[in-house]
């Protein structure tokens, strides 16, 4: 299997595989904008949320797979976001 870096040297990156390829697609993570978490694990996810700024809430445990506010949506700091766990 062949290996191809799309990541540019980004720290939150998507994982996929097409054809024979693993690719690594980078996340966009600003201030201004709601971060994808999902499929994160709750450490990486509260640490990425805390940092721009949103309140965090985190319901069960494991990995994220959903949250409150849409990723990519614009918030105001302070805002909470709840993240649920399995």
């Amino acid at each position: 299997m062949n290996y191809r870096d799309l990541s540019n040297n980004q720290l939150w990156s998507t994982a996929g595989l097409t054809e024979n390829y693993i690719t690594l697609e980078p996340r966009k993570v600003d201030e201004t904008h709601v971060p994808n978490c999902v499929g994160m694990p709750m450490n990486d996810a509260v640490f990425l949320c805390e940092n721009a700024g949103l309140r965090v809430f985190v319901s069960g445990s494991g990995r994220v797979v959903s949250q409150s506010l849409t990723a990519g949506d614009v918030f105001v700091k302070g805002q909470s976001i709840k993240l649920e766990l399995r």
